[in-house]
């Protein structure tokens, strides 16, 4: 009888092996697609700091150039303000506003 025992204890220690054996396998492939999750992840990451930098550094001149172009655009106005300031003090002609 303590045969059979042992018999049915091997049995049961077999198929508790053959369980957590397939459990293992299966948390093996979740942890290799996460793994392969975390690749692709990481180089969308990369790509989209790469893009970033790129558009700043393309932006950064033309953030410096803007208060200049502003200030181009808005000096005729300025003149043609002074000019009128000074034609109704009567310092200047109408031809020249």
């Amino acid at each position: 009888m303590s045969t059979r025992r042992l018999e049915i204890t091997v049995q049961e220690l077999k198929a508790k092996t053959i369980n957590q054996l397939a459990e293992l396998a299966k948390k093996t492939d979740t942890i290799n697609r996460l793994k392969l999750e975390l690749v692709e992840k990481s180089a969308k990451i990369f790509a989209l700091e790469a893009r970033e930098k790129a558009d700043n550094d393309q932006l950064g001149p033309t953030e410096d150039e803007f208060p200049v172009k502003i200030n181009s655009l808005r000096e005729p106005e300025r003149i043609k303000t002074v000019d009128q300031q000074l034609f109704l003090r009567g310092v200047v002609t109408s031809e020249r506003i």
